[in-house]
């Protein structure tokens, strides 16, 4: 889940701080393979995807979500964006986070976050179980029908599998660890494709957000298929603009002349570590801010090393 509400100021102040480039081209630059890797969280590009293809799909018949999972459609629309993207040498490594319950302290640290997404999840099923029976919505349109069937997981992963991308599953947490050790180690990675700002606080990270990624839209992603029957289609790029959001770009943005700095703004905003210790994770990210948050972490012009402190009764 990373820093709440940095990735949304990054992307508010994205002239200062994202360096635009384009994959096609990079990738040519890269020898001897004159190809590049992206590593790929699966759950955030996994979602970032489905909603690309769900709005195509909508386009030829706008009940076709509600109405059940185009699996055969999805596998084919996949298959297809990896092929285009391998053939401009852009190469996928997808990362998973571990089963929930693998892990007590993971369990801890987003239980909370989990019930709040089953609630919304219920929610919407009701919703549409009251529009599939008869009852309009209150809108009087049809209710968002952002649900996951039953076997969508398993069926992308089998779709990312068969066309040839190494899937690397984590056995405990998430696949941030996983991810971070991965950029450091692969000389062909370029970036990590991810929406978690937990990326952004380490000096090293170089974060491409699922909102940067494609902004010219040359993968013709989320236009409208030719036919229902056909299902949506990519289309293989001359060029893919994406903004990429590095470390230091980031540490140049809050202000910040030291690394600590970003851990301190990451434990005064609240993170999975802290949060359950703290017990106030949502109301002190809430009331601060990452503005405001920024200014408490900055030394003071006296030059203090420690600089000011937020103290946190019963830490």
């Amino acid at each position: 889940m990373g820093v709440p509400g940095l990735l949304n100021y990054i992307l508010e102040h994205r002239d200062c701080c994202v360096e635009y480039v384009d994959l096609i081209e990079r990738a040519r630059l890269q020898q001897p393979s004159a190809s590049i890797d992206l590593l790929v969280d699966f759950h955030a590009f996994a979602n970032y995807l489905l909603g690309k293809f769900n709005a195509s799909l909508s386009m030829a018949n706008p009940y076709a979500s509600v109405q059940g999972g185009e699996y055969g459609l999805l596998d084919a629309w996949l298959r297809q964006l990896i092929a285009d993207l391998k053939a401009v040498g852009v190469n996928l490594i997808w990362h998973v986070d571990a089963a929930r319950s693998c892990c007590g302290k993971t369990d801890a640290q987003r239980s909370r976050l989990w019930m709040h997404r089953l609630r919304q999840e219920v929610q919407r099923r009701t919703e549409v179980l009251r529009w599939c029976s008869g009852y309009a919505s209150d809108s009087g349109v049809a209710p968002d029908p952002s649900i996951r069937p039953v076997c969508l997981e398993q069926q992308m992963l089998a779709s990312i599998r068969a066309s040839g991308c190494p899937v690397h599953q984590a056995v405990r947490g998430e696949a941030d660890y996983n991810l971070a050790q991965a950029l450091l180690t692969n000389r062909q990675a370029l970036a990590v494709l991810n929406s978690d700002s937990d990326l952004c606080v380490f000096r090293d990270s170089v974060l491409l957000p699922t909102e940067l990624f494609d902004l010219h839209g040359d993968l013709g992603l989320g236009k409208e298929p030719q036919s229902i029957s056909q299902g949506p289609l990519t289309e293989r790029p001359l060029r893919l603009v994406v903004g990429l959001v590095s470390g230091p770009n980031v540490l140049k943005l809050l202000g910040f002349d030291r690394w600590d700095l970003l851990l301190d703004l990451s434990v005064i905003m609240g993170n999975d570590f802290t949060g359950p210790l703290l017990g106030n994770r949502d109301r002190l990210g809430n009331q601060l801010g990452v503005r405001d948050a920024v200014a408490v972490c900055k030394p003071e012009q006296s030059g203090d090393a420690g600089g000011p402190r937020l103290m946190v009764s019963g830490v």
